[in-house]
């Protein structure tokens, strides 16, 4: 993680910890999951030592919210779409020794929209240490890429795409979703 705490760009940086688009948290998806992956993606988040919080998601298939706490399977009713998807959020995960401020994400058979609220705890350190994370996450999948919010105008997530890109090493692992109406 060093090498990646130092390549951490000042445009990364800010994107995870000023509030550019007040009340719209900034998001990164992992994107491509097959069959199980989500299921082992999210043992891996588990390995890290998360506290998740006691937000509830919708059983479909029970007609019962619940929390991580009592559902500890998300990921599997996730995956078995027994819930359409599962919105959680977690304080605490840390990796290699460096603790992330608060991640929330939404759980879908076929990606993980991760989203944070930004604020100045989100340091170089603590921004390396999530892409440390999603790169983890990506070992466990076949197709995994990382998605800069397709809300976003081509150009921004172009640009994001470019920075990530020098972050991990790699271009591969970026996609850039579909278009939106007036990209160019």
């Amino acid at each position: 993680m060093p090498g990646l705490t130092n390549r951490v760009s000042e445009e990364l940086l800010e994107w995870f910890a000023r509030d550019i688009d007040e009340g719209d948290a900034p998001e990164l998806h992992l994107v491509g999951l097959r069959d199980g992956e989500l299921v082992r993606c999210f043992s891996v988040l588990q390995q890290h030592a998360p506290q998740w919080s006691d937000r509830e998601f919708h059983v479909d298939a029970e007609s019962v919210d619940a929390t991580v706490a009592e559902r500890p399977d998300v990921a599997e009713l996730v995956s078995s779409r027994r819930a359409s998807y599962a919105c959680i959020g977690a304080d605490g995960i840390t990796v290699d020794g460096v603790t992330l401020p608060p991640v929330e994400m939404f759980l879908f058979v076929d990606e993980i929209q991760f989203f944070w609220w930004p604020s100045p705890d989100w340091t170089r350190e603590r921004v390396a240490a999530f892409f440390a994370l999603l790169l983890r996450l990506m070992g466990y999948t076949e197709m995994g890429a990382l998605r800069p919010d397709p809300r976003y105008a081509l150009t921004a997530r172009r640009r994001l795409a470019e920075v990530m890109s020098r972050l991990i090493g790699d271009s591969r692992p970026i996609d850039l979703g579909g278009r939106r109406p007036g990209d160019s």
